[in-house]
């Protein structure tokens, strides 16, 4: 079993988390095999997806670290984990969510918008934050939000693409949740593009 550390060791080195929202099973598969291939390590699965906790069962692996999204309640979050999810993302920030992921010690990645979302999340244990929707918000918001919270460490989620990526880890952010702009190919399963857009994104976080 993966400890709750090193899952979050994991991230803050691998830098990006890749969000596969897609509906079709077979087409998220395809897609998570072309990333792992080119190297990366992280991948989130939302509950959004159809049957997303039988696609978690089905695609944890040790070769590489999987996490649900789009969790809203404790009750999905425990299916998540029983499914073998290694970390929890959400949407926003739940008190009974991070109590449930606390007791299995599990990572739980809220999404913040606003002071007390940010106050109430790390009260409650949260490590990392998830900045969302991150095209609300500019690299600059991490220094803004960092003077009143120097302990907090950001995700920014939602919006990232690849022209601000650079931008964004520069200015602090832990890690980067990227969904359509690293997987749009996926749409026309155009997996050369999908393979072309993780390389450059990769070659982005190499710079760090």
């Amino acid at each position: 079993m993966i400890q709750k550390s090193d899952t979050i060791i994991s991230i803050a080195k691998s830098k990006l988390i890749a969000i596969l929202r897609i509906d079709n099973s077979d087409i998220l598969l395809r897609t998570r095999d072309v990333l792992i291939k080119e190297g990366i390590r992280i991948l989130e699965i939302p509950f959004t997806v159809p049957h997303a906790a039988t696609l978690i069962e089905q695609c944890r692996n040790d070769e590489y670290i999987l996490g649900a999204g789009s969790i809203l309640d404790p009750e999905t979050a425990r299916i998540a984990i029983l499914s073998g999810a290694n970390f929890i993302v959400g949407q926003a920030f739940s008190k009974k969510t991070a109590l449930m992921c606390n007791r299995y010690a599990i990572p739980y990645f809220p999404g913040v918008m606003t002071p007390r979302d940010i106050h109430d999340a790390m009260e409650y244990g949260a490590e990392v934050l998830k900045l969302f929707p991150g095209s609300l918000f500019s690299p600059a918001s991490i220094a803004t939000l960092q003077a009143p919270f120097p302990y907090a460490r950001f995700m920014p989620t939602g919006g990232v693409t690849l022209d601000t990526a650079q931008s964004w880890l520069d200015a602090g952010a832990v890690a980067l949740g990227i969904g359509s702009d690293l997987i749009r190919g996926c749409k026309t399963q155009d997996y050369r593009a999908v393979q072309a857009q993780a390389r450059a994104y990769l070659a982005c976080i190499s710079k760090q």
